[in-house]
């Protein structure tokens, strides 16, 4: 009788992790941004997803990998793991880690989101529809953040409600850049220091 319930609880907690995972989709702007999609549908839906910014890093091998799964997120990092591996994807240096890729601004957007699949992106905002609309050609006017600030959020506001709401961590030598009007959140390197003479 032990060894029943045992076995039919083992089952029940498979059960529960296997359908209460979060499964990642991953898309990439090489040498710009990659995203990681969460639960994306069948008709291309989802309503929440991970921005890395980041320079120089190969994704190649990762992109090639199949059912990734969501496994730690904070604003400084989201862990995934695939089969007995685990990558961490983060804004700050962390060191003695095997399959850390480093950024410099990770951001998480809640909305209605569209993937719309094309030929050669150059940014996620030319394939990622926000409520319906499709930006391309969106530059981004800081209204919060700024020069000095590591991080922002930004919520739908009493003037556009069906905007995105997303929140941004940035690393050494970027600041963010939120607006509201837009749901938008970047981060931006700094200006460099004036040299004076």
């Amino acid at each position: 009788m032990k060894k029943i319930i045992f076995g039919l609880i083992a089952t029940v907690l498979f059960t529960i992790m296997l359908f209460g995972q979060t499964n990642i989709n991953l898309i990439n702007i090489e040498g710009s941004e990659i995203a990681f999609i969460k639960n994306i549908r069948k008709d291309n839906t989802f309503s929440d997803y991970y921005i890395l910014q980041y320079d120089n890093i190969d994704f190649t091998n990762l992109l090639k990998l199949k059912n990734l799964v969501l496994v730690d997120e904070n604003p400084n990092s989201i862990t995934l793991k695939c089969d007995s591996d685990t990558y961490l994807f983060t804004n700050k240096s962390i060191t003695n880690i095997k399959n850390q890729f480093q950024g410099y601004g990770l951001s998480n957007r809640k909305g209605i989101f569209k993937l719309i699949p094309i030929d050669s992106p150059t940014s996620l905002n030319q394939i990622i529809s926000s409520n319906g609309k499709l930006d391309p050609n969106r530059g981004l006017e800081c209204l919060s953040g700024g020069v000095g600030s590591t991080g922002c959020t930004v919520t739908p506001s009493n003037l556009n409600p069906g905007t995105a709401s997303c929140s941004l961590t940035c690393g050494s030598g970027y600041h963010s850049c939120c607006n509201d009007v837009v749901g938008e959140c970047r981060c931006v390197a700094n200006p460099k220091p004036v040299k004076l003479q």
